[in-house]
Parts: C-alpha cells; sequence; structure tokens
C-alpha cells in the first residue's frame, strides 16, 4: 500500500489507518509531491465554480473547495493512483485557504483524510469517533451532510501542522482546524469510504440479471404468487453467492 514519512506501509496501515491519528512533519510530499499557495488555489476555485457552481463554500473569510481534481489533472492522477492501491471508489483533493483564527468548524467525515499543509500554521483538535451515536454514523455513511457535526471533547488531542506537514485524521474522528498566527492553505487527500448498500447492490444486479426471477415483472399482489417467488429468490442468493462475491471483488478492484 503506501507509507507517510519515514512511517512504512506496513506500519501506518497495522498501527494507524482508521485507528488514530498522527503527525508527520514535513512528510506531505510523500503523500502528494504537490505545493499550492492562495493564490493557485483561488484562481482554482474560480475555475471550478464556473464548471459546478457550488462546489466552493464560504465561511467568513476563509474558502473551502472540493474535489480539486475536476480542474487539476496532476492531482486527478495522484487520485486515481491511491484509488488504485485501496478499495475506495472515490478518491479526491480538498482545498482551503483559511484567515487567522478560521476554519470550518468541529464535524467529522465518513472518509479517511490526509491534511497537507501548503502555507501558513493551522492548529488542530482532534477527537474519538466513541462520541457519535451509531444513527448518526449510519446517516452519515449514506451520504447525509447534516450528520456530520461533532461536540469536541475538552480533552481533544491537538496537532499544530506547519508548512510541508501531513496529518492523518482517521474515519469519522472529530476534527476541527484553525489558522494561527496569520492566513494558511492546506490541501486534504480524501479516501472516501465505501457502504455495502454502495458497492454490493450493484453487484448483485451484474450477478442476477440473467435469472429470470429476478428480472420478470412482480405479481401486482401479496398472494402465494408473491410468496413463493420471494422463496425462489431467496435460494438463488445462496446458490449464487459466489458468482456474487465475484461481482463485488471486481467492482471492488
Amino acid at each position: 500500500m503506501f507509507g507517510v514519512g519515514d512511517i512504512s506501509a506496513e506500519t501506518f496501515w497495522a498501527e494507524y489507518w482508521r485507528k488514530r491519528p498522527v503527525l508527520v512533519k514535513g512528510a506531505a510530499r510523500s503523500v502528494a509531491d504537490v505545493h499550492v499557495d492562495a493564490a493557485e488555489l483561488r484562481i482554482l476555485f474560480d475555475r471550478l465554480e464556473r464548471v459546478r457552481p457550488g462546489i466552493v463554500r464560504r465561511r467568513g473569510r476563509s474558502l473551502f473547495g472540493q474535489y480539486l481534481d475536476l480542474g487539476a489533472p496532476h492531482l486527478a492522477r495522484i487520485s486515481e493512483h491511491y484509488r488504485s492501491l485501496t478499495t475506495c471508489s472515490r478518491v479526491w483533493f480538498d482545498g482551503v485557504v483559511a484567515s487567522e483564527g478560521e476554519g470550518l468548524g468541529a464535524h467529522y467525515d465518513h472518509s479517511d483524510n490526509f491534511v497537507m499543509q501548503q502555507t501558513g500554521v493551522k492548529r488542530w483538535r482532534l477527537g474519538p469517533p466513541d462520541r457519535i451515536e451509531p444513527e448518526r454514523l449510519r446517516r452519515r455513511m449514506l451520504d447525509d451532510p447534516d450528520a456530520g457535526d461533532y461536540d469536541m471533547p475538552g480533552d481533544a488531542q491537538e496537532f499544530v501542522l506547519e508548512p510541508g506537514d501531513v496529518l492523518y485524521i482517521p474515519l469519522f474522528w472529530g476534527h476541527d482546524g484553525v489558522s494561527v498566527g496569520g492566513p494558511s492553505t492546506s490541501l486534504s487527500l480524501v479516501l472516501n469510504a465505501d457502504a455495502a448498500l454502495d458497492v454490493l447492490l450493484p453487484a448483485m444486479r451484474a450477478a442476477l440479471d440473467d435469472d429470470e426471477d429476478w428480472w420478470r415483472p412482480l405479481p401486482a399482489r401479496l398472494d402465494g404468487e408473491m410468496d413463493a417467488r420471494l422463496e425462489r429468490l431467496t435460494d438463488s442468493l445462496a446458490a449464487r453467492a459466489e458468482r456474487i462475491r465475484g461481482a463485488w471483488r471486481s467492482k471492488l478492484g
């Protein structure tokens, strides 16, 4: 897979991935060998907004842009590289231009994030996901943006990022980054987590679409005919389990 700075790939995946955050000083370019400043990010934000209005959000004097890959082929190539190393079907770059004392507010994501500080200094506070109710995690995994607020604990872990540093924020960890001592810019490599509902159901369709019981119209009433049909459908899932697994692995790979 991939390592971060002096942390080997084996150590990273065994000790950090979706377990705990880590700050690696001076290692941003080991994740993505890129550098942008505020002026470059603003130009990219303007370009993206012309193509997809709403892709850039404003909070105070700060700007947050998603899916920078759409306007930056060199970022798209890096995203595709990481997508090929994992089962994550959606990988992209976000960017932030933050003014002094500002950030995006405390929240959590259904993704693993690698924050690479480009210019300025940013102080981050992180809290574990055990403070989040399972129902809100369910909603967030189903892409409900209103389920992403996070109540940061008083004993949150703190990290200070300087230019060239990278901070790994695991899936579901609450985080709040604020620019200190002046404005700052950062890029984030986002590896979005997939739910089985998003991946397995399309794979099941591909594995079952030649089965007559699955493509024929369902009976119009809940009666004995429907009961018999449902029983055959359930049986066919077990009979084609290996084929479904193969379709699923093909979609993940």
